[in-house]
């Protein structure tokens, strides 16, 4: 809902009765102008021509295909955690509370154990469910699903 500095402003633009007019440069002269003159109709698109494989995609992006995310696999979420693993015993030894200066290097290092255990198939599970999503918004079956289909069609 507008303000009522705003509508002011609307009923104000609304009182006075508007004239489009061009002043000519030579002469100084003011000459009335039609509002159609201005913005002169635009010629009518031609169809366009037929969408490419990713048109969902493309239209609800502004024409930017979305980026396929690859496939899980445990190489990359063994990269990641291995990225992720020093933060999180940076985060552990700062946050801990045993000493004055942080926690022990043991409990560090057990507590960091724990974190990456859970943090990896979770990570997998992320990575998995990602592409999937993916998969089934552009049409396509998995990888698995893919294997699976030309398999069954071996043993016929």
């Amino acid at each position: 809902m507008p303000t009522r500095k705003q509508r002011r402003r609307r009923e104000k633009s609304f009182r006075h009765e508007w004239e489009y007019v061009e002043v000519d440069p030579e002469t100084g002269e003011e000459r009335t102008v039609d509002p159609a003159e201005l913005h002169p109709e635009k010629p009518e698109r031609k169809e366009q021509k037929a969408a490419p494989a990713r048109g969902k995609q493309q239209q609800r992006s502004g024409g930017r295909a979305r980026r396929e995310p690859p496939p899980p696999s445990w190489r990359r979420v063994w990269k990641r955690t291995a990225m992720f693993a020093p933060v999180f015993a940076l985060f552990i030894y700062w946050t801990g509370h045993s000493s004055k200066h942080g926690a022990s290097v043991t409990s560090v290092v057990v507590s960091t154990v724990v974190l990456v255990a859970f943090f990896a198939p979770f990570s997998y599970l992320v990575d998995t469910m990602t592409y999937r999503m993916w998969a089934k918004r552009a049409g396509g079956a998995t990888t698995k699903a893919k294997a699976k289909a030309k398999h069954d069609g071996a043993k016929r």
